[in-house]
């Protein structure tokens, strides 16, 4: 009888078979000694095993030469934008490229969920939530909230690098995951990987507090950077020795967060009343089942005062957070709301729906900056400066950094009786790019106190848009703008005739008209009848405007933005 081979053989057998079906290369005894001992950890953790760039692009089903061109031009790899925080002020936020983020995501799924963490750690774990979480600390006489201060950004290069080396990984393998994973030497907030890594990286802390807690009967836990320990009423005598501990670990604490509540108070933890049960608490119930029944009683117009565009989601996502942690006083309600009549919602904001996601696509890739709020209005010459900023804002978005998305129906095929057709990509129809220029003109007036109407009834027809702001001793301003698309017959008409009406009929001096101008990807104009040439229509528009401007009391401002197609290489 054969003898068995031990489980050190068996490994070995199961390692040299990388070689043998040729995934690496030959190595030396060193090098294969070295490799054998991190096959054999990591195997023994259920981990895959990596031995370099290649074999990792192998194993995550990426490009070598895009995964090397990541780790070279990390600052091709992540969108740096900003996020309003609820206190004020911005996170900022390092959203990677589509490429950066699928092997981060790999890293994440095949890598970091297959480590462990605490039973006291429950954010961004699998099967565990904010729900579990705050069960933990119900009924307890008080409960310590503890913010950490800048939580991804603590965590450094080389702590990810402790992380992937601990684990297994030989120092080469360890040193590319964790350049995978960090941005200017630190984790980047909006990576899919930073919330596990981080919680990887405080592990050790979570253990000291833990032990710390257990020995004086404290309940411990932590989702994210928010930290929580309920217990007796001693709790607040330590209170000061917990924070030493989490700052003597490299971190800081953020003590304008930092609360203490007791059994006769609200006890939140992460967003949840815990002092009897897990409950959104009254307030939000209330609150919930007031919306509910007026919307049922009086249509959703009025509730929705704000002419949100997402509001039938929100308050759908309101109740199904409420459901999550309540199911017995949400699950009713969810009920009535569905058989409220939301046909005509549907109909009537999915322009601005898409328009609100095309802005918010816009700000993420960066290009769309935090509007100075601080900038205050406080004459005329004030007014038409911060319109005519807006404009130009806009202008330079879709020209020179090719936000064009939003104006062009893609190209599409249909089937007309049986044979199919090819449909090319064609601008949108004015009154589908009116509700993104719209959003785009509030996201950056409405903070300097500029209001900004749509489709208002002039008396002598409707008005594309209309500004509106009022200065100090009430003192009234507007602004009129007709906008019309370059190729629309109508052109002529709308510069000449219907915008000098609506300013004659308006107390408003001054005038602006926006023209948008398309060709496609194979240089082909959209016009109908008049002036295919950009520059033949840019000298109409200035000769009527001067015509114009020399004969009334008012004046008119005109700006063409060419939201042309990228010309194709064939082309180009």
């Amino acid at each position: 009888m054969a003898n068995r081979l031990t489980k050190n053989e068996r490994m070995k057998v199961l390692f040299d078979n990388y070689f043998e079906e040729g995934i690496i290369s030959p190595l030396r005894e060193i090098e294969y000694n070295d490799n054998f001992k991190s096959f054999k950890k990591l195997k023994s953790q259920k981990l895959p095993y990596i031995y370099d760039v290649n074999h990792f692009c192998f194993l995550s089903n990426s490009s070598s030469k895009q995964v090397n061109y990541l780790l070279l031009k990390k600052e091709k790899a992540y969108v740096t934008f900003n996020l309003p925080k609820k206190a004020g002020g911005f996170r900022e936020i390092n959203a990677p490229s589509k490429s950066m983020k699928h092997v981060q995501r790999w890293i994440l799924d095949h890598i970091l969920y297959k480590m462990s963490v605490g039973d006291y750690v429950h954010g961004f774990v699998p099967k565990r939530s904010i729900l579990t979480n705050a069960s933990i600390h119900v009924s307890q006489n008080l409960v310590l909230g503890i913010d950490i201060k800048d939580f991804f950004p603590s965590i450094d290069f080389n702590s990810v690098f402790r992380i992937f080396k601990s684990v297994g990984y030989t120092q080469k393998v360890a040193h590319f995951l964790a350049a995978l994973c960090t941005y200017k030497g630190k984790l980047p907030q909006g990576a899919p990987t930073s919330p596990m890594l981080a919680n990887l990286a405080i592990a050790s802390l979570d253990t000291i507090i833990d032990k710390y807690c257990r020995r004086r009967n404290f309940k411990y836990s932590r989702y994210a950077d928010d930290i929580t320990i309920s217990g007796s009423h001693n709790l607040p005598m330590h209170k000061q020795k917990i924070i030493e501990i989490i700052e003597g670990n490299g971190f800081t604490v953020n003590e304008e967060k930092t609360r203490l509540h007791s059994r006769g108070s609200r006890q939140k933890v992460t967003g949840l009343v815990v002092n009897d049960k897990v409950s959104i608490g009254r307030s939000r119930k209330k609150t919930l089942r007031a919306i509910v029944h007026n919307i049922l009683k009086n249509g959703y117009e009025i509730e929705n005062r704000e002419k949100d565009p997402f509001f039938k989601e929100k308050i759908f996502g309101e109740l199904a957070f409420a459901r999550m942690v309540e199911p017995d006083f949400a699950n009713p309600l969810i009920k009535k709301l569905k058989c409220a009549n939301w046909a005509s919602y549907d109909e009537q904001t999915i322009d601005s729906r898409e328009s609100e996601l095309f802005m918010r696509s816009l700000e993420k890739k960066s290009y769309h900056k935090p509007v100075d709020a601080t900038q205050i209005i406080e004459s005329e010459s004030d007014f038409l400066k911060a319109i005519s900023s807006t404009i130009a804002e806009l202008k330079h978005y879709i020209e020179d950094r090719r936000w064009i998305e939003p104006f062009w129906d893609d190209a599409r095929v249909i089937e007309i009786n049986g044979e199919k057709h090819k449909i090319p990509a064609s601008p949108k129809k004015e009154t589908k790019i009116q509700p993104t220029l719209h959003v785009f003109f509030n996201r950056n007036l409405l903070p300097l106190g500029v209001q900004v109407l749509r489709e208002t009834d002039e008396g002598v027809g409707k008005l594309d848009f209309k500004f509106l702001v009022t200065l100090k001793g009430n003192i009234p301003l507007n602004v009129c703008a007709e906008f019309k698309l370059a190729h629309n017959e109508e052109l002529e008409h709308g510069l000449t005739k219907q915008l000098p009406l609506y300013l004659k009929a308006s107390p408003s001096k001054s005038g602006i008209f926006l023209v948008m101008w398309f060709k496609d990807d194979k240089g082909k104009y959209f016009s109908k009848p008049v002036n295919q040439n950009k520059s033949q229509m840019l000298k109409m528009i200035e000769e009527a405007i001067k015509e114009i401007n020399t004969k009334e009391e008012f004046k008119i401002e005109s700006i063409l933005i060419d939201a042309s197609k990228k010309p194709s290489a064939s082309h180009n």
